[in-house]
């Protein structure tokens, strides 16, 4: 390992060869639009908020069209150029979620009864919603739901127990678009009051230098130990999951310093890869934060997130002590011994110089120990007598 001074960032930007370059002004325009909506975000969970079917709406459109800016149509856009398609899809984007505010009580007078304005605006939505995942994650989820949402449509054509009696386009428009398990539904309703607040937390922590006080940590941790970059990959990714609670995110910043230092010391390439890859994975079920699927847990079973997140812990510990004794075992097998560098701080020194991160988390813990949660938060501050 190269000498790096302890202030000097380790972890890598992630996902920034897939966005469009600004600068100047627009780059200036774009970061006061992210930093308002987040503003929003804040402001929602904590105080008395407005209509439902317009902060939902509000909040759809916004992602809808900072993703659509952010993430280009081309593979090599024109820096500080939004094209033409992307212009049209943004221009959709406003005209759906307008739309579905502006019918939201005449369609509940209706009783569900869709006319033909609101199935074209609900497919609208529903490809923009394949197009923003597509650009973000891939194409993997993206065909996912297009299989899904084919099997909704024509699942009479499959014999046996697979098939069934078949959906059609004005259901599958409900349940996505028009009804309150959808787009401006539920699904809004958990990013704005728990997802949301709590990935604010993660990148507040990350760009304060928690993620880089984290494989700080994990390196000084496992410095002397054999195999130690595979080791220090596995504490590094458990740490930055439980504020991040996104795998990408995890493979993109510890990643591009641990796989090299894995090659460095004996790792075959492509166990080096699987265990990152593997590593990071399990922080995408790594309390505190534990990715959406916790909150959605939450809210459709009605179990307690706390309750959630104790139940996780004991599978969370046994998946990264059976891959840290798979590491282990690895090394031994193939002779790799100790990282060979004089340059890596004690953990003493390291803690001595971050032990404020732990603090946040270990806060989020005894909070939600206590039963707490961000919608507690403003459904207190709603039913109390000054508000």
């Amino acid at each position: 390992m190269n000498e790096t001074p302890l202030h000097e960032p380790l972890i890598a930007e992630e996902g920034k060869e897939k966005e469009r370059v600004f600068t100047g002004t627009p780059e200036r325009i774009v970061n006061i639009c992210l930093a308002s909506i987040s503003a929003l975000i804040i402001y929602w969970t904590v105080y008395v908020s407005a209509d439902v079917m317009w902060k939902h709406g509000l909040y759809i459109m916004t992602v809808f069209c900072m993703t659509l800016v952010i993430y280009p149509f081309e593979k090599k856009p024109k820096v500080n150029h939004i094209s033409l398609v992307d212009w049209l899809l943004i221009i959709g984007s406003i005209a759906g979620s307008v739309y579905a505010i502006w019918e939201y009580l005449d369609r509940f007078m209706r009783l569900g009864m869709l006319t033909e304005m609101d199935i074209f605006f609900g497919c609208l939505m529903l490809f923009l919603g394949l197009e923003v995942g597509r650009r973000v994650i891939g194409w993997s989820l993206t065909l996912v739901s297009i299989v899904l949402i084919l099997y909704s449509l024509y699942g009479f054509v499959i014999p046996g127990h697979f098939g069934h009696g078949g959906f059609d386009l004005e259901a599958v428009v409900t349940q996505v678009y028009a009804g309150m398990e959808g787009y401006y539904g539920l699904s809004a309703k958990m990013m704005i009051q728990y997802v949301a607040p709590f990935i604010l937390m993660g990148a507040f922590l990350e760009k304060s230098g928690a993620g880089d006080f984290f494989i700080r940590l994990a390196f000084a941790l496992t410095r002397n130990t054999v195999g130690g970059p595979a080791k220090a990959a596995v504490i590094g990714s458990a740490l930055l999951g439980s504020i991040s609670g996104s795998a990408v995110a995890n493979v993109s910043s510890t990643g591009v310093l641990t796989i090299p230092m894995m090659k460095k010391v004996g790792y075959r390439p492509h166990v080096a890869g699987a265990i990152e890859a593997a590593a990071s994975t399990g922080g995408q079920i790594m309390p505190p934060i534990m990715g959406a699927v916790a909150f959605l847990m939450a809210e459709f079973t009605q179990i307690p997130y706390l309750t959630i997140v104790t139940v996780a812990t004991g599978p969370i510990i046994l998946y990264y002590i059976t891959l840290m004794a798979f590491i282990h075992f690895e090394a031994k097998k193939h002779n790799i011994g100790q990282m060979k560098d004089h340059h890596i701080p004690s953990a003493r020194i390291v803690c001595r110089e971050g032990w404020h991160f732990f603090v946040a988390i270990m806060v989020i813990i005894v909070i939600m120990a206590f039963g707490y949660s961000p919608g507690d938060v403003r459904a207190r501050r709603e039913s109390s007598p000054s508000s």
